[in-house]
């Protein structure tokens, strides 16, 4: 039987791709292309139901435990298992697993070096074993947005995650060398089994999924499309660098065992600010950067083009140049980072009912004051106070400019922190606010400066 395995590489569509194949298993199937899957397991994502992934996981296995024998036996049952769910006027069987193309998943940013090789060739003597006729395909994308759609996925799709994006391109560069990964594929399985293609609108104007039926199946894009999965774990829409920096904030505080708001929260929040854009490769590194970085790989990009007829080009969208315009992100500002985590607060309460612990009493509230006087380098300062209370699930925040005609009075009860940016401007009124708020109870903090232990504790 001949088998298409689609394998990636990561952010190249490959869910988007793998719903349509989902979604058109009976259309495939009566065209003799079986789409077989495994039922999902307790707890994986939504998404683990409509791929291969576990395929993926099993061939890594293998490999990481020096093909041992029952890890190699547990694959070839797997690839039976796939096998026998075909009905019996299957011509072809269709599977995908992105996490194949380099051996690792979208959760991890170094390279293990030789384990694409040694699961390369575990697979291509696994299927010829089993009589199978291999055929694959992989998508490649250009390496300056792959870098910068990985550090996205990187951030957003773990709770503790929080490199600089610095540290992750360090750590993350030798996966962009999509030549040397891809020689793997070809030595193992032969250079005329392989299929790569370009991921960008130039090369695949109708999308990955029309490109992949029309290149791949011989077939015209399927009848039936469907939502993609309303698991924002899964749910690929790039936040912007604010956001990320936001996400990037808590995942810090999440990773020392400080409590903060749900993911899904903090996600949802981000996906509901459509204006702003998503944070592309732009956004961390400038014109004169990205050219040399796509110098360095064009001769693997030129070789894939040579090898797979995709000549002049592997990639068509022109590349920067560097007398491009630029204007470096400096990163959101305090005030910006408390807008941001005011809507997750908000989000929180809306999903829980009221109140961000599923209580149905009020959280307690930070009021972030903004005095009139406040310099750079006070919300600079004022920065490091508020990682120490951000994405806190029993807390909600407010920015004000200045205590003066506020009737925090009324609220006090609610007061946990006031935090006072910037040196005081003064007035009888702030001060009486002061005084009655640290009497309620409420901690006040002036920034710039130390702060109490009890509150980085906190």
């Amino acid at each position: 039987m001949q088998v298409v395995l689609h394998i990636g590489q990561h952010k190249t569509g490959s869910k988007a791709l793998q719903s349509a194949l989902y979604a058109n298993r009976h259309h495939l199937a009566e065209r003799r292309i079986a789409y077989p899957v495994e039922a999902r397991a307790a707890g994986t994502l939504r998404p683990y139901e409509m791929n291969h992934q576990r395929l993926f996981a099993a061939v890594r296995a293998a490999v990481d435990a020096g093909e041992r024998l029952a890890d190699v036996v547990a694959l070839r049952a797997m690839l039976e298992r796939l096998l026998a769910a075909c009905p019996a006027a299957t011509e072809t069987l269709l599977l995908s697993a992105e996490d194949l193309f380099d051996m690792h998943t979208a959760h991890e940013a170094d390279f293990v070096a030789g384990r694409v090789a040694a699961a390369s060739r575990l697979l291509a003597r696994e299927l010829a074993a089993l009589g199978c006729r291999p055929r694959l395909v992989c998508y490649v994308r250009r390496q300056d947005h792959l870098l910068a759609a990985h550090y996205a996925q990187f951030i957003k799709g773990s709770g503790t995650h929080h490199p600089a994006f610095t540290e992750f391109q360090a750590a993350f560069g030798p996966r962009l060398d999509a030549a040397a990964i891809v020689a793997h594929w070809e030595e193992a399985f032969g250079a005329g089994a392989l299929s790569v293609a370009a991921y960008e609108p130039r090369a695949m104007p109708g999308g990955i999924v029309a490109d992949f039926f029309r290149r791949t199946l011989d077939l015209e894009p399927p009848p039936v499309t469907v939502p993609f999965p309303d698991d924002l774990e899964a749910f690929n829409v790039t936040p912007s660098r604010d956001h990320l920096e936001y996400i990037r904030l808590l995942n810090r505080r999440a990773s020392r065992g400080r409590p903060v708001l749900p993911r899904e929260h903090v996600l949802e929040s981000a996906f509901r600010d459509r204006d702003v854009p998503a944070a592309g490769i732009a956004a961390w590194l400038s014109p004169r950067e990205r050219a040399a970085l796509l110098e360095r790989h064009e001769p693997g990009n030129r070789q894939i083009a040579a090898r797979h007829g995709l000549c002049p080009t592997l990639f068509q969208e022109p590349g920067p140049s560097a007398a491009d315009p630029w204007t470096p992100h400096s990163g959101p500002d305090f005030r910006r980072l408390v807008e941001l985590d005011a809507r997750a607060r908000a989000i929180a309460a809306e999903r829980s009912g009221g109140g961000t612990t599923g209580r149905r009493r009020r959280p307690r509230l930070v009021l972030w004051v903004i005095s009139p006087r406040a310099t750079a380098a006070d919300a600079s300062a004022a920065l490091a106070a508020f990682e120490a209370v951000a994405g806190r699930p029993d807390l909600e925040s407010r920015l004000l400019e200045g205590l003066a005609g506020e009737p925090v009075l009324r609220r006090w009860r609610r007061v946990a922190f006031v935090m006072l940016v910037g040196p005081p401007a003064g007035g009888w009124q702030e001060a009486l606010h002061r005084w009655a708020l640290a009497r309620s109870g409420a901690k006040v903090v002036a920034v710039p400066g130390p702060l109490p232990e009890p509150l980085l504790a906190a």
